[in-house]
């Protein structure tokens, strides 16, 4: 049976909705933080998507989900950090976070640092059914012998 990708054009919970259950191998989703953005009147239910994502995300799927925190009063709002955890409650693993600040993104204040980064958590549904590393450097041990922090089939 030949498939064609398609994109459609709905509110999030109503295209998941006519989904099959663990259809979906990757997805890859950068959802609105906070309130730091105007989104035409649109709100999101986080608890209701997080189930749904779940739900469709086949067994060895991944998640990646890029957030950044909002800063209300000087704060970081701890929104990511429990979005995260929300994840792992559904049963998600989290195998990574990453971190990404841009290039003279750097804002000082006489108070903060400069803007918080933004994350992506690397979820999983079970163990990953691949994994593709960007790039392992070889290392050498001090006698020049190569060291490798991964087993052969990739694990840790």
């Amino acid at each position: 049976m030949m498939t064609t990708n398609q994109i459609f054009c709905c509110d999030c919970l109503a295209g998941m909705a006519k989904m099959h259950d663990a259809c979906i191998p990757l997805t890859v989703t950068s959802p609105p933080y906070g309130t730091m953005r105007e989104y035409g009147g649109h709100g999101w239910d986080f608890p209701a998507v997080a189930k749904e994502l779940y739900r469709i995300t086949m067994t060895g799927g991944v998640l990646v989900w890029v957030v950044q925190e909002q800063i209300v009063g000087g704060s970081e709002s701890g929104d990511s950090s429990r979005q995260r955890l929300d994840f792992m409650d559904l049963g998600f693993r989290c195998h990574q976070t990453l971190l990404m600040v841009r290039p003279g993104s750097r804002q000082f204040t006489p108070k903060r640092y400069g803007c918080s980064p933004k994350y992506a958590f690397v979820f999983s549904k079970g163990v990953p059914r691949t994994f593709h590393p960007v790039a392992v450097r070889r290392r050498k041990d001090l006698r020049g012998r190569p060291v490798s922090h991964r087993n052969p089939n990739g694990h840790l």
